[in-house]
């Protein structure tokens, strides 16, 4: 064997090694959601809730807004969440990625009517928007604050943090009683409470990371159905650039 191929052959090595240790590894560990990449980040949760689902799927635009000219642009989707079932709250944290080239999501990741509070904040030097609003389903009603910003150079990567608490009544009404503002108040503190970004973080490895919780048939059914409908609205557009 020539020198010249030796050491063709152990940047080879050096390469494929560098490579899977770059792998994107996404997880949790201890109380702290984990991404190496798109985007790098670590979000600590209280303890309180446990880890309960770990979901990938993929979808076409076309089930994004009902529009046929997006048939073919692919959204995967990755999706983790954490329950506190004595307080009924949840935690769902959406990766979205789409799989055209040249399409990117809109700014606009929140346009929903009648949001309680809306707008832009700073953190840790990331512009999230950000949207406090009402999910129906037939279980009831939820509160939720969604936290969201589009990654990459591209725009093709969406982070979307949902942090969710049923409510024992209805708010469908237009006015909301003084009981249901100062329930309204709560949740909000309550979710700068149990979600923290933080601002040093370092990465587990991939086999550090914790499986979720076993949950039974129908727990797993229902969760499934909730994450589908907080995090893949009709609201969420596609466009061209």
């Amino acid at each position: 064997m020539t020198v010249l191929k030796s050491v063709w052959i152990l940047c080879l090595i050096f390469t494929l090694t560098a490579c899977s240790q770059m792998k994107i590894r996404k997880g949790f560990q201890d109380h702290t959601w984990y991404s190496s990449a798109k985007p790098f980040i670590g979000i600590k949760i209280n303890p309180d809730f446990n880890y309960v689902k770990y979901k990938t799927s993929t979808r076409t635009g076309s089930d994004v807004d009902n529009n046929s000219i997006f048939d073919k642009t692919l959204v995967r989707q990755t999706l983790f969440a954490f329950e506190n079932k004595l307080e009924k709250k949840t935690i769902v944290i959406a990766l979205k990625f789409l799989g055209k080239p040249g399409w990117a999501f809109k700014p606009g990741l929140f346009p929903i009517k009648n949001a309680f509070n809306t707008g832009r904040t700073d953190i840790l030097g990331n512009s999230y928007q950000f949207c406090t609003y009402v999910v129906n389903d037939l279980s009831g009603d939820y509160l939720v604050k969604g936290y969201g910003r589009m990654v990459g150079a591209l725009s093709d990567t969406l982070l979307l943090i949902h942090y969710v608490e049923k409510q024992d009544d209805s708010w469908e009404k237009p006015m909301l009683t003084d009981r249901q503002k100062e329930t309204l108040s709560l949740f909000e503190s309550n979710c700068d409470k149990d979600l923290q970004i933080l601002e040093e973080v370092t990465i587990p490895e991939a086999d550090a990371f914790q499986a979720p919780a076993v949950l039974s048939q129908q727990e797993d059914a229902a969760l499934s159905a909730f994450m589908e409908t907080l995090v893949f609205p009709r609201a969420i557009y596609l466009t061209w650039k």
